[in-house]
């Protein structure tokens, strides 16, 4: 099922969506391996959520970790952002 949202997010904050820096989104964007950014102005770029809310959804169902594990990784990320 695909999220239908057309909200544009910025590289800072697909950064905070994803938990990657800018170095590796690129990488991955050449390798055809994350969404293309969208060009919205002569110096700036961005990324529909849809897109990058789908390609967490692929990653987490293309993950190998049992369902318990990914849970407890998200809680140990939620974890160490709020201390």
């Amino acid at each position: 099922m695909m999220n239908n949202s057309q909200r544009f997010l910025r590289l800072h904050q697909v950064k905070e969506k994803t938990g990657f820096k800018k170095s590796w989104i690129y990488q991955q964007m050449r390798l055809k391996k994350f969404p293309a950014a969208i060009r919205i102005g002569s110096t700036h770029v961005a990324w529909l959520e849809s897109d990058i809310e789908e390609w967490i959804k692929q990653q987490v169902s293309n993950s190998s970790l049992p369902e318990k594990s990914r849970a407890a990784v998200h809680d140990r990320k939620k974890y160490m952002k709020a201390i």
